[in-house]
């Protein structure tokens, strides 16, 4: 739904761009002599202003794109949630292990605890794959 954002601002910047050529237009065939200064020159601004939109727009929708910005939600939610889980998970095992250094000093014996405790957190959260075999 996000990627039709970029598509509506490009295309009312191309209305905009025709209302500016109806503006010059009528700037110089409907009058009598002299074309209205007023409505020519702002007829040419709206027309600057809107080429300069377009290309801005265009821009950053193709910029945008090539980030993965238009990539589905489910994608970027399963993302995320898998992400936050991780780092719930990591959190409570850091957790774990400093109770059990909780009021000492720590010194380099301590420290090297500490890693020993979060390796084997690490390794009891980490599940094997299971193979498709192991199903029959």
């Amino acid at each position: 739904m996000i990627v039709f954002l970029g598509d509506i601002a490009f295309y009312t910047a191309t209305l905009i761009f025709a209302v500016g050529i109806f503006m010059v237009h009528h700037a110089f065939h409907h009058a009598t002599g002299k074309p209205c200064l007023l409505l020519k020159s702002g007829g040419y601004l709206v027309i600057v202003i809107s080429l300069l939109g377009m290309l801005c727009t265009g821009y950053f929708w193709f910029k945008y794109y090539s980030q993965g910005a238009y990539s589905t939600p489910h994608q970027k939610q399963h993302s995320m949630m898998l992400n936050a889980k991780m780092k719930t998970e990591d959190m409570s095992g850091m957790q774990h292990c400093m109770r059990e250094v909780e009021g000492k000093s720590m010194d380099p014996d301590m420290m090297m605890k500490m890693k020993s405790c979060m390796m084997k957190k690490n390794a009891t959260s980490i599940k094997p794959k299971e193979n498709h075999e192991d199903h029959h």
